[in-house]
């Protein structure tokens, strides 16, 4: 018996002798910004992975020393090395490559992307989660609020300006039903924190409208009906797994074609022709940059759903040019049920609602809902900040920023209505 428990172990430690985890980020190199969906791949292994929506990747290596293809539209293929014994995390830094989308000729009569982009066309009803019946998930959504230096963008910053975090519950009855109830809500500088700004009131929820809203500006969907004839499509890689295939395929607004539009990347699963992930921003850059990030996941091995969305903002004018102010948000979807509202369940006429004990959860709530622990800035932050909202009684002006939500001044008696006295667009700014 002992013979046989030794043997156990000994094949134990055999089979595992270099199973080890390589973890890393993939980055631009001047910009140190996180770059999502990149692809990596092993070479001389079958070895392949992408990064995810926040940049980072892992996976499972047999050797002490490999090298790794990475890959990413619009940057020069990098070769990197790994020396696995240093057990470390990686990174992985591009550099944009001089080619452009406009240096490609598709020397056929009939561009392939096109052909790939009127089926996901055609399937754009039966993919668009909002034609669901109904569905519900919770979320958990973080955003921050800080200065970039331009001239020093590497070094880290002590703490950022402003931070926010929700857990949230939402549910939806199509047509256009919907609730979200706020059950947690933490705000660095507020004690009672009555309000929440939820990260995906800055961008869509799917990517399936026919317009993208920014700031008040509609931005025609390259997935929208007509958009072939406005926008050009190319395939930058195809990649091939066990089930199906996803074609990268990166796309611009067309020369002297006057509207609103995107520039980006999409990736498009050939299961159900349906966005897989989606990087987006607008083509003319002005005053206030905005780019979203997108994942989405096969629910039920029937229905593509949103996962996490991303966004960034960037002042570029304020407070300068040499450090504009930058929010960054993040919200993950978790315990999606499909078709589990019922049509007769009734609606307040206030989409949003506020537990009454949202502001007090404690740190176990947050440590089981949160997607990672706070980092040392995080940290910071909210002691920071925290600190400063209590010397100088941030909470007394919980009325004002209410208002100012809603795009209203409170005056002594009226609410200064903004929305109809200060205007945004992109050629004037504000």
């Amino acid at each position: 018996m002992k013979y046989k428990y030794l043997f156990f172990i000994s094949l134990i430690l055999t089979t595992s002798h270099g199973q080890d985890l390589v973890r890393g980020i993939v980055i631009d190199k001047s910009t140190r910004q996180l770059l999502a969906f990149a692809n990596l791949a092993v070479k001389n292994s079958s070895t392949k992975t992408a990064s995810d929506i926040d940049g980072k990747f892992s996976f499972i290596n047999n050797s002490d020393d490999i090298i790794i293809l990475c890959s990413y539209v619009g940057y020069e293929t990098k070769v990197y090395h790994i020396d696995n014994n240093k057990k470390e995390n990686y990174t992985i830094e591009l550099e944009t490559s001089q080619n452009t989308l406009d240096e490609v000729i598709v020397n056929k009569a009939v561009n392939p992307a096109d052909e790939i982009m009127k089926k996901v066309i055609l399937n754009k009803k039966r993919n668009n989660p909002e034609n669901l019946e109904s569905f519900k998930y919770s979320s958990y959504n973080k955003v921050i609020h800080d200065y970039k230096t331009i001239q020093n963008d590497k070094k880290p910053h002590a703490s950022y300006l402003f931070m926010m975090e929700s857990v949230t519950e939402k549910k939806f009855v199509k047509p256009d039903l919907s609730q979200e109830v706020i059950m947690a809500t933490k705000v660095s500088g507020f004690k009672n924190p009555s309000f929440a700004t939820i990260a995906t009131d800055f961008q869509p929820f799917s990517f399936y409208e026919d317009n993208i809203k920014f700031f008040n500006i509609n931005y025609l969907n390259p997935i929208a009906k007509g958009s072939l004839a406005k926008y050009k499509f190319h395939i930058e890689e195809t990649l091939a797994n066990n089930t199906d295939t996803t074609y990268v395929i990166s796309f611009k607004p067309k020369k002297n074609k006057n509207f609103n539009g995107l520039q980006g990347v999409l990736y498009i699963s050939t299961k159900k022709y349906a966005v897989q992930n989606v990087i987006a921003s607008p083509a003319e850059k002005g005053k206030i940059d905005i780019k979203i990030q997108q994942k989405y996941s096969l629910i039920e091995d029937e229905f593509w759903f949103p996962e996490q969305l991303n966004f960034t903002i960037q002042f570029n004018d304020f407070p300068n040019k040499m450090q504009p102010m930058i929010i960054d948000g993040k919200t993950y979807i978790s315990e999606v049920k499909l078709n589990s509202v019922g049509q007769n369940e009734k609606f307040p006429l206030q989409k949003v609602l506020l537990d009454n004990d949202a502001g007090s959860k404690d740190s176990i709530f947050w440590k089981r809902h949160r997607i990672e622990d706070l980092n040392k800035i995080d940290i910071r932050t909210y002691e920071r900040i925290d600190s400063i909202g209590s010397k100088k009684k941030f909470d007394s002006y919980l009325t004002i920023m209410e208002k100012l939500m809603q795009r209203k001044y409170p005056l002594k008696y009226i609410d200064f209505d903004l929305s109809k006295t200060f205007l945004y667009n992109k050629y004037e700014g504000l």
